[in-house]
C-alpha cells in the first residue's frame, strides 16, 4: 500500500509540473483595468427673468410682445394668463426654454398679471394694463 501510495504521488507531483511549463496548459491574463467614464454635469437653470415687468396697451386688439429667458433650461414654459381673462389674451399658453416670446392681445380695459412658469416652480410676472376710451374725440 505505501508502495502504491508513493506512486500516485509521484504522478500528481509529475502532472502539476507539467501543467507549469511554458510547453502547455493555460496561460493566465493580467488583470485589465477598468475605466470608469467621467460623468458629463447636468446644467443647471438660471434664473427666469423676462425683458419687461409690464405692458400698456390702448386699444382692443392692440399687442405687445415680452420675452422670457431662462438660460441652461430646454424643458417647458407654462404661460397662465388667467387673471386676465376678459382684459387680455397671452399666446402661446406653453413654449419650451430657454427663450419664448408670448404676444399680449387687449380686450378689454382693466389690470392683471401674466405668469409665466417652468418645471422647477421658477417664475416671471408681467403687469398687463389695458385702457381702452370709448368715443371719439372732437
Amino acid at each position: 500500500m505505501k508502495k502504491r501510495n508513493s506512486l500516485l504521488l509521484a504522478c500528481a507531483c509529475a502532472l502539476a509540473l507539467t501543467g507549469c511549463s511554458s510547453g502547455g496548459g493555460s496561460s493566465v491574463s493580467p488583470p485589465q483595468p477598468v475605466v470608469t467614464p467621467t460623468p458629463t454635469p447636468t446644467p443647471v437653470p438660471q434664473p427666469m427673468s423676462a425683458n419687461a415687468s409690464s405692458l400698456s396697451m390702448t386699444s382692443a386688439g392692440a399687442t405687445a410682445p415680452f420675452t422670457v429667458t431662462e438660460n441652461g433650461y430646454s424643458g417647458a414654459f407654462t404661460v397662465d394668463a388667467s387673471a386676465c381673462s376678459g382684459k387680455a389674451t397671452a399666446s402661446p399658453s406653453s413654449a419650451t426654454g430657454p427663450s419664448a416670446t408670448v404676444t399680449v392681445t387687449a380686450v378689454a380695459s382693466g389690470t392683471c398679471a401674466i405668469v409665466v412658469s417652468d418645471a422647477s416652480k421658477q417664475k416671471a410676472t408681467v403687469n398687463v394694463t389695458v385702457t381702452i376710451t370709448q368715443g371719439v374725440i372732437q
